[in-house]
């Protein structure tokens, strides 16, 4: 799998999981790169006053509510996998 290919899928399980916690309007989600000592580090997702940091190197999601409190703290790939089995019994449903 491409690191496109897997940055989609990270953006769309972050917009889902934010969604879940109350955000709205995740389609206009912001997006930054993270750099740490001149090195990729991870990014960095804002939907209004919610937000969620995925480390790459951790394979971790930290989100945050309104107030900065985490909110939830998972793996990148729990949140894809999750995100991917939730589509996939959509279309079934459909």
């Amino acid at each position: 799998m491409t690191v496109n290919a897997v940055l989609e899928q990270v953006r769309e399980a972050v917009r889902s999981q934010l969604r879940d916690l109350g955000a709205e309007n995740v389609e206009a989600m912001r997006e930054t790169m993270l750099i740490r000592n001149g090195m990729y580090c991870g990014r960095r997702f804002q939907c209004g006053t919610y937000q969620a940091i995925w480390f790459i190197e951790e394979d971790e999601l930290k989100l945050f509510g309104p107030c900065g409190d985490v909110l939830r703290t998972l793996s990148a790939s729990e949140a894809v996998a999750e995100r991917s089995s939730s589509a996939s019994s959509d279309r079934r449903a459909a």
